[in-house]
C-alpha cells in the first residue's frame, strides 16, 4: 500500500463503498480535538480477508489495520477482530451529516438517493450487520426515518 493521503478525494467507487459500508458495519466518528470526521470499520477475525479488501479499496485514505481483543458486553465472551480507520477529512464530515441524526445512523430518502446500486448494495451484502427488523424500523442496526 502507498502512503496515506489526507488531501486525496475518494473515487466514485470508494464513495459508493463508504455509503454501502455505512448501511452495515461502518461508522463515522470525530476525534475529541478534531474538526472533521473519519470512517471506522470493524470485522470479526472470520471476516479478516473482507476487511483487508475494504482497507485496500479505501487506500490511500486508510490507516493501518489493527488487531482487537475485547469482552463482549452481551455475553461476557472474549472476541477477536480487526479494524481500521481512515484519515479525517471534510468528505467524511459531509457523509456524517447525510447519514446520522444526532448520534445514530438514520436511513433517510436523501441518503438513499446518493446510493447507486449495485456497488453500494453489494458492500452492504458483504457485511453481517445486525439484521433486518422493519416492524421496529431497523435495518442492520440503523434507524429508518
Amino acid at each position: 500500500m502507498g502512503s496515506i493521503r489526507h488531501d486525496k478525494a475518494p473515487s466514485y467507487l470508494q464513495q459508493q463503498a463508504y455509503l454501502g459500508s455505512l448501511l452495515g458495519d461502518g461508522s463515522l466518528s470525530n476525534p475529541p480535538i478534531g474538526i472533521n470526521y473519519h470512517f471506522s470499520l470493524y470485522h470479526s477475525a472470520k471476516q479478516r480477508a473482507y476487511l483487508e479488501w475494504k482497507h485496500n479499496l479505501f487506500s490511500p485514505l486508510s490507516r493501518p489495520i489493527q488487531h482487537c481483543l475485547y469482552t463482549d458486553k452481551r455475553d461476557g465472551k472474549e472476541r477477536e477482530g480487526y479494524r481500521f480507520h481512515t484519515v479525517s477529512s471534510s468528505f467524511f464530515t459531509s457523509l456524517r451529516q447525510l447519514t446520522y441524526d444526532g448520534k445514530r445512523k438514520t436511513i433517510t430518502a436523501n441518503w438513499l438517493t446518493q446510493i447507486q446500486p449495485p456497488s453500494a448494495v453489494a458492500i452492504l451484502g458483504g457485511d453481517e450487520g445486525s439484521g433486518v427488523n422493519l416492524s421496529k424500523g431497523r435495518v442492520c442496526g440503523i434507524h429508518i426515518a
